[in-house]
C-alpha cells in the first residue's frame, strides 16, 4: 500500500506506521514504544508561540521537523515536539532521528555528542533508505521536494560552521 508522503501527519499514529513500513523504523518502535506507553516520554505538537519563532528561519512550506526536549539523564519525562503540519514524508525521518536520540541517551551510553548525533543520523538514512526501496511514492516524494532538503542541509551546515567557530574561540 502506497502512502501520500507530502500530507500532513494529523497524530503520532500516523507516523509511527509510516515508521512500521521498515525493518529500522520497526526495531526502533519495538525499544521506543514501552517507554511511550509508560509516560516517560510524550509526542506533541509545537506550540503556537515556538512554531512562530521557528518559522523566522525555516520559510513555509518546508517542515519544521521534530525536537527532542528534556533528554538529560535526570528528566523524569521527555518530549519529542513534532511538526504535525509538515509534510509526514519529512516529519518521519525527523522522527526516526529524535527516537534515535532519546534512546541512545536512555542506554546512558558512553557516546560523545557528536556521535550520538551520528548514530541519529545513520538511522535516519537507513529509515529513508529502506522506505525509498520499499515504496516508489516515497522516492517520489522524495525527488519532487529535494530543493526543500537542500535548505535544510543549508541550515544545518550554517549551524555546524558557527558550533566550530565557537568552539575554536
Amino acid at each position: 500500500m502506497s502512502h501520500d508522503y507530502s500530507k500532513p501527519a494529523r497524530n503520532p499514529d500516523d507516523l509511527m506506521k509510516i515508521l512500521a513500513r521498515t525493518t529500522t523504523g520497526r526495531a526502533l518502535l519495538e525499544e521506543f514504544l514501552p517507554f511511550l506507553h509508560k509516560g516517560r516520554i510524550t509526542i506533541e505538537n509545537y506550540p503556537a508561540a515556538m512554531r512562530a519563532q521557528l518559522r523566522e528561519f525555516i520559510p513555509a512550506g518546508h517542515a519544521i521537523g521534530a525536537c527532542l526536549v528534556g533528554e538529560s539523564p535526570t528528566s523524569e519525562c521527555c518530549q519529542i515536539l513534532v511538526d504535525f503540519e509538515g509534510a509526514r514524508g519529512t516529519v518521519a525521518a525527523f522522527l526516526v532521528h529524535e527516537i534515535t536520540s532519546f534512546l541512545v541517551g536512555h542506554r546512558r551510553s558512553s557516546l560523545c555528542r557528536e556521535d550520538a548525533e551520528a548514530e541519529a543520523l545513520r538511522k535516519q538514512l537507513q529509515f529513508t533508505t529502506e522506505l525509498r526501496d520499499r515504496d516508489p511514492a516515497f522516492e517520489f516524494y522524495l525527488k519532487a521536494n529535494a530543493s526543500k532538503a537542500a535548505l535544510l542541509h543549508d541550515l544545518l551546515e550554517f549551524e555546524l560552521e558557527a558550533g566550530t567557530k565557537g568552539k575554536a574561540a
